[in-house]
């Protein structure tokens, strides 16, 4: 580690020098400028306009491989490294080639630009700086708390067509939770600085936390969907499984205001409540209720929506 003396000149001017092997590796010179950012423990980051983030060309493969090219593209898209893809074969028949574009619809920002026989070009549309983290884990949250409510009152007059409508959105909150870990990727660019997302790096890494319960509780919104539309549940039942989603959105809506807001006093209102809830579902299980599979799916939300709270609680002591 290099050490430098500060120095005034004038009333109110201070001034260092660089270190010249970093100065020369940076290519300044006089009247060179350079970037300041002040980080959230007080140190200072100085960043050569010359270090500007440029985004080149990845080629990805796919000779007969979908599944491998998917999990290359998933990466790809998450590290953000790249705003060209280029996927090259032999031969690209064109039943892989519409299994590719629709796997495309699965990433926000994704567009295939071009293509022939040999080669697709897609290119990553989105615009970063602009959808932050919050506004990303603000969508996934509405997209769920939305499912959950579907969910609820569909089972009050067994619409199926809501009910099968509820699982297609699981893919929505797929796409943002992908987004989400992408925007998190891009907020460890320290070089990288953005007008617009005004989190540090320990309150995005809770975001992208937040994220992952919140995927959970989609996930077991669309177990629950899946079980009613293959298994006959008389009506007792359903409005026993509808009670409980209900309160159970009224849990994750809690929850997120008070991880949004860094509400530490609801947080632990919320995880003294967590119990009495389980206790309930529980109670259900012992007296034989057979609707056990939905019940410990709601369970499942309740204790990933209690996991928003512990999140806050940690976002507090900051």
């Amino acid at each position: 580690m290099e050490t430098r003396k500060i120095q005034v000149t004038g009333k109110a001017t201070y001034i260092m020098t660089l270190p010249k092997k970093w100065a020369t590796r940076s290519n300044l010179c006089a009247g060179s400028q350079v970037k300041l950012n002040l980080q959230d423990n007080g140190a200072l980051l100085i960043t050569p306009n010359s270090m500007s983030e440029e985004k080149g060309k990845k080629i990805l493969h796919l000779n007969g491989d979908i599944q491998r090219f998917k999990r290359d593209l998933i990466a790809t898209y998450i590290l953000g490294n790249h705003d060209i893809m280029e996927v090259r074969s032999d031969h690209i028949p064109k039943e892989t080639y519409n299994e590719v574009v629709d796997f495309c619809h699965d990433f926000v920002g994704l567009e295939i630009i071009d293509s022939n026989e040999t080669c697709l070009v897609i290119q990553d549309l989105l615009d970063g700086d602009e959808f932050t983290l919050e506004k990303g884990l603000q969508r996934m949250f509405a997209i769920t708390s939305t499912m959950i409510d579907d969910l609820a009152y569909a089972l009050k007059d067994n619409d199926r067509d809501t009910i099968e409508y509820v699982m297609i959105r699981n893919a929505d909150t797929d796409r943002m939770h992908m987004l989400i870990s992408k925007q998190f990727i891009d907020r460890l660019r320290l070089n990288k600085i953005s007008d617009y997302d005004h989190l540090n790096l320990i309150q995005a890494f809770y975001y992208r936390l937040a994220g992952d319960q919140i995927r959970h509780i989609a996930q077991h919104t669309t177990k629950i969907a899946f079980y009613i539309m293959r298994n006959p549940i008389d009506k007792e039942k359903l409005t026993i499984i509808n009670k409980f989603l209900i309160q159970s959105n009224s849990y994750l809506r809690r929850s997120y205001e008070a991880f949004k807001y860094i509400n530490k006093e609801e947080a632990n209102n919320i995880l003294k409540e967590y119990k009495e809830q389980i206790d309930t579902i529980d109670h259900l299980h012992e007296e034989g209720v057979p609707i056990n599979i939905p019940l410990d799916s709601i369970k499942r939300i309740n204790a990933y929506a209690a996991n928003l709270s512990e999140l806050t609680i940690d976002l507090s002591q900051l």
